[in-house]
């Protein structure tokens, strides 16, 4: 029985919320287009910001650590700390080069003027360990635990570029949540004052229900469908253009950062059609939500 009150519930609330937006038809387009172009923002932003997150996760790949080692290094030795380096968990992959390969690579480096290596005496380029790593955060920690290794003579990280590189990160990361959360709440905003709005037209009939013992719940339950109404027309049509137009951004992307690899993930567009999706309709329950219980609690 009381399954039965609840779903009667459900599906008057349903009824009211969609009634509501019929007879509103200017303030429901006002919040689903609102709405729509706060999410189209955001979408926008989150593929830039995916893009370039992709590039700098590729371009962290390739940050290296190279242990130049001694002359008089053991082989066991060399051979334990390659293994260590292997089972280290922020280790992508460790390679040994010899001197004779060091010297090869150093006359392929140097072309037409290799001739000069001639002039100095025996291979005076130590062998070392090139240690690929998965992310550059690691790049400063593992430089300072093999200069403290025995058979380790110098250690090279590329401090400068690494840095730079963590500094980038780090701003897009703290950039992209202070503008997603910025977009978010302007949108939370729209649909709160649109809300109230709505509730201050329909306020005598809301003090009718209270004088005849409604519940703040019963009251409340049709203003949040209909938020969530609005937010999902708002989401679709958000997707419906981003679909549409990503391919176009994505080039367009590409053609505004071309002093940056960008890379892009092809999984990533599934993904932020069902965020947005989702965004949509929590924000407007939530805005309708917050609304509502001001108005009551007022």
């Amino acid at each position: 029985m009381r399954v039965l009150t609840s779903l009667k519930l459900l599906l008057f609330a349903i009824r009211s919320a969609l009634a509501h937006c019929r007879r509103n038809k200017l303030m429901s387009t006002f919040s689903i287009t609102t709405t729509s172009v706060m999410l189209l923002m955001l979408g926008s932003f989150l593929v830039v910001i995916a893009s370039l997150n992709v590039t700098l996760r590729a371009l962290e790949t390739k940050i290296d650590v190279v242990a130049y080692l001694k002359d008089s290094a053991d082989p066991a030795q060399v051979d334990n700390l390659r293994d260590s380096l292997s089972r280290n968990a922020d280790v992508a992959s460790v390679a040994y080069v010899s001197k004779d390969l060091a010297l090869t690579r150093m006359k392929q480096t140097l072309g037409d003027k290799a001739q000069l290596l001639a002039q100095v005496k025996g291979n005076p380029l130590p062998a070392s360990l090139e240690v690929q790593l998965k992310f550059a955060s690691s790049a400063p920690g593992l430089a300072q635990l093999l200069s403290r290794e025995a058979v380790v003579e110098d250690v090279d990280y590329k401090r400068d570029i690494v840095d730079r590189l963590l500094a980038i990160t780090n701003f897009l990361r703290v950039a992209g949540g202070v503008i997603v959360a910025g977009l978010g709440a302007i949108a939370l905003f729209i649909i709160i004052n649109t809300t109230r709005i709505a509730m201050y037209a329909r306020r005598q009939e809301i003090e009718i229900m209270k004088l005849v013992g409604a519940t703040d719940w019963f009251v409340r339950w049709p203003f949040i469908f209909e938020g969530m109404f609005l937010g999902l027309l708002g989401a679709l049509i958000t997707v419906a253009l981003i679909a549409a137009g990503y391919q176009p951004m994505l080039a367009r992307v590409s053609a505004l950062l071309t002093f940056l690899p960008l890379a892009f993930d092809p999984d990533f567009l599934p993904k932020l059609l069902g965020l947005l999706f989702v965004a949509g309709i929590l924000i407007g329950g939530a805005g309708s939500y917050i609304s509502v219980r001001r108005f009551l609690d007022a």
